[in-house]
Protein backbone atom coordinates (compact mmCIF):
# COMPACT_ATOMS: atom_id res chain seq x y z
CA UNK A 1 0.00 0.00 0.00
CA UNK A 2 1.26 3.86 -1.35
CA UNK A 3 1.25 6.08 1.53
CA UNK A 4 0.11 9.94 0.09
CA UNK A 5 2.59 12.48 1.13
CA UNK A 6 2.04 15.45 -1.15
CA UNK A 7 -0.89 17.35 -2.55
CA UNK A 8 -2.66 16.43 -5.65
CA UNK A 9 -2.68 19.39 -8.19
CA UNK A 10 -6.01 19.52 -8.40
CA UNK A 11 -5.74 20.34 -4.11
CA UNK A 12 -3.00 23.07 -5.28
CA UNK A 13 -5.84 24.51 -7.71
CA UNK A 14 -8.00 24.78 -5.21
CA UNK A 15 -5.55 26.91 -2.75
CA UNK A 16 -4.35 29.11 -5.07
CA UNK A 17 -7.77 30.20 -6.44
CA UNK A 18 -8.97 30.43 -2.80
CA UNK A 19 -5.45 32.45 -1.99
CA UNK A 20 -6.19 34.87 -4.89
CA UNK A 21 -9.62 35.31 -3.99
CA UNK A 22 -8.60 36.17 -0.60
CA UNK A 23 -5.77 38.80 -2.00
CA UNK A 24 -7.84 40.67 -4.88
CA UNK A 25 -10.49 41.07 -2.12
CA UNK A 26 -7.97 42.86 0.60
CA UNK A 27 -6.18 44.65 -2.61
CA UNK A 28 -9.65 46.19 -3.43
CA UNK A 29 -10.68 47.29 0.28
CA UNK A 30 -7.07 48.72 0.38
CA UNK A 31 -7.58 50.96 -2.81
CA UNK A 32 -10.83 51.67 -1.38
CA UNK A 33 -8.90 52.93 1.93
CA UNK A 34 -6.28 54.90 -0.10
CA UNK A 35 -9.26 57.07 -2.25
CA UNK A 36 -11.08 57.36 0.80
CA UNK A 37 -8.00 58.58 2.97
CA UNK A 38 -6.99 61.29 -0.23
CA UNK A 39 -10.30 62.76 0.11
CA UNK A 40 -10.24 63.17 3.94
CA UNK A 41 -6.98 64.90 3.55
CA UNK A 42 -8.03 66.97 0.57
CA UNK A 43 -11.53 68.31 2.58
CA UNK A 44 -9.26 68.86 6.22
CA UNK A 45 -6.47 70.88 3.87
CA UNK A 46 -9.89 73.12 2.37
CA UNK A 47 -11.59 73.31 5.42
CA UNK A 48 -7.99 74.60 6.98
CA UNK A 49 -7.48 77.10 4.07
CA UNK A 50 -11.36 78.26 4.45
CA UNK A 51 -10.88 78.97 7.98
CA UNK A 52 -7.47 81.20 7.76
CA UNK A 53 -9.15 82.94 5.54
CA UNK A 54 -12.33 83.82 7.16
CA UNK A 55 -9.50 84.65 10.25
CA UNK A 56 -7.94 87.04 7.92
CA UNK A 57 -11.29 88.29 7.36
CA UNK A 58 -12.33 88.73 10.82
CA UNK A 59 -8.82 89.82 12.14
CA UNK A 60 -9.81 92.75 9.16
CA UNK A 61 -6.30 92.29 7.56
CA UNK A 62 -5.51 93.83 4.06
CA UNK A 63 -5.86 91.40 1.30
CA UNK A 64 -3.91 93.78 -0.73
CA UNK A 65 -0.64 93.50 2.21
CA UNK A 66 1.35 90.95 1.32
CA UNK A 67 3.32 91.17 4.92
CA UNK A 68 -0.62 91.18 6.42
CA UNK A 69 0.20 93.95 8.39
CA UNK A 70 -2.13 96.32 8.00
CA UNK A 71 -5.66 96.16 8.73
CA UNK A 72 -9.01 97.68 7.00
CA UNK A 73 -11.68 99.63 8.71
CA UNK A 74 -14.54 97.02 9.60
CA UNK A 75 -17.04 98.87 7.40
CA UNK A 76 -15.17 98.38 4.02
CA UNK A 77 -14.90 94.32 4.80
CA UNK A 78 -17.20 94.21 1.64
CA UNK A 79 -15.37 96.42 -0.40
CA UNK A 80 -12.35 93.96 0.30
CA UNK A 81 -13.11 90.97 0.65
CA UNK A 82 -16.51 90.46 -1.63
CA UNK A 83 -16.02 88.30 -4.30
CA UNK A 84 -11.97 87.91 -3.64
CA UNK A 85 -10.31 84.45 -4.77
CA UNK A 86 -7.59 82.77 -2.93
CA UNK A 87 -5.22 79.97 -3.62
CA UNK A 88 -4.81 76.96 -0.98
CA UNK A 89 -1.56 76.09 0.21
CA UNK A 90 -0.41 72.86 0.93
CA UNK A 91 1.37 71.89 4.11
CA UNK A 92 4.88 74.05 3.10
CA UNK A 93 2.67 76.72 2.76
CA UNK A 94 5.05 77.89 -0.14
CA UNK A 95 3.63 76.04 -3.29
CA UNK A 96 -0.51 76.90 -4.46
CA UNK A 97 -2.18 73.76 -4.97
CA UNK A 98 -3.67 73.85 -8.47
CA UNK A 99 -6.40 72.01 -8.15
CA UNK A 100 -7.94 74.04 -5.51
CA UNK A 101 -9.51 77.20 -5.28
CA UNK A 102 -11.61 79.40 -2.59
CA UNK A 103 -13.48 82.27 -3.02
CA UNK A 104 -14.83 84.89 0.09
CA UNK A 105 -18.58 86.39 0.08
CA UNK A 106 -19.11 88.72 2.31
CA UNK A 107 -22.19 90.98 2.35
CA UNK A 108 -24.18 93.60 4.92
CA UNK A 109 -26.91 92.85 6.62
CA UNK A 110 -29.09 96.17 6.75
CA UNK A 111 -31.81 97.17 8.63
CA UNK A 112 -29.95 96.13 12.15
CA UNK A 113 -28.77 99.06 14.76
CA UNK A 114 -24.78 97.93 14.17
CA UNK A 115 -23.08 97.46 11.36
CA UNK A 116 -23.14 93.35 10.56
CA UNK A 117 -21.89 91.36 8.14
CA UNK A 118 -22.18 87.83 6.39
CA UNK A 119 -19.30 86.55 5.50
CA UNK A 120 -18.87 82.58 3.69
CA UNK A 121 -15.42 81.56 2.71
CA UNK A 122 -15.80 78.08 -0.20
CA UNK A 123 -13.17 76.31 -1.30
CA UNK A 124 -13.63 73.97 -4.53
CA UNK A 125 -11.21 71.05 -5.16
CA UNK A 126 -10.64 68.42 -7.76
CA UNK A 127 -10.00 64.68 -6.32
CA UNK A 128 -7.24 62.14 -7.94
CA UNK A 129 -10.64 61.16 -10.12
CA UNK A 130 -10.97 64.30 -11.84
CA UNK A 131 -14.53 64.88 -9.83
CA UNK A 132 -14.92 68.81 -8.97
CA UNK A 133 -15.85 68.66 -5.20
CA UNK A 134 -18.07 72.30 -4.92
CA UNK A 135 -19.87 74.01 -7.45
CA UNK A 136 -16.70 75.75 -8.86
CA UNK A 137 -16.38 73.43 -12.23
CA UNK A 138 -13.49 75.23 -13.43
CA UNK A 139 -11.89 76.17 -10.25
CA UNK A 140 -11.51 79.60 -11.28
CA UNK A 141 -13.32 81.13 -7.75
CA UNK A 142 -15.96 82.79 -10.39
CA UNK A 143 -19.37 81.78 -10.50
CA UNK A 144 -19.74 81.10 -14.20
CA UNK A 145 -23.23 79.94 -15.99
CA UNK A 146 -24.42 76.71 -14.52
CA UNK A 147 -22.41 76.46 -11.48
CA UNK A 148 -24.99 77.88 -9.11
CA UNK A 149 -26.72 73.98 -8.17
CA UNK A 150 -28.33 75.88 -5.06
CA UNK A 151 -29.87 79.02 -6.94
CA UNK A 152 -28.04 81.06 -4.09
CA UNK A 153 -25.98 83.52 -6.59
CA UNK A 154 -22.85 82.22 -4.80
CA UNK A 155 -20.55 79.33 -5.11
CA UNK A 156 -21.46 76.05 -2.10
CA UNK A 157 -18.96 73.32 -1.30
CA UNK A 158 -18.74 70.84 1.27
CA UNK A 159 -16.04 73.03 2.83
CA UNK A 160 -17.32 76.10 3.32
CA UNK A 161 -17.47 78.10 6.45
CA UNK A 162 -20.13 81.31 7.48
CA UNK A 163 -20.56 83.28 10.12
CA UNK A 164 -21.78 86.81 10.56
CA UNK A 165 -19.81 89.62 11.81
CA UNK A 166 -21.02 92.35 14.04
CA UNK A 167 -18.70 95.71 14.59
CA UNK A 168 -18.51 95.91 18.47
CA UNK A 169 -16.95 99.28 18.19
CA UNK A 170 -19.66 101.42 17.28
Amino acid sequence: MLKNKGLTLVEILISAAILSTALTGILMFNSQYLKELQGTRNLSLAMNAAQERFEKIKSRVNPQDATETTKIDFNNLAQYYNGLTFDVYGNNKTTALTNFKGVSYVKEITGLPLKMFRVKVVVSWKNSQNQVIGEDTNLNGALDSGEDKTSNSELDSPASIQADLINMEQ
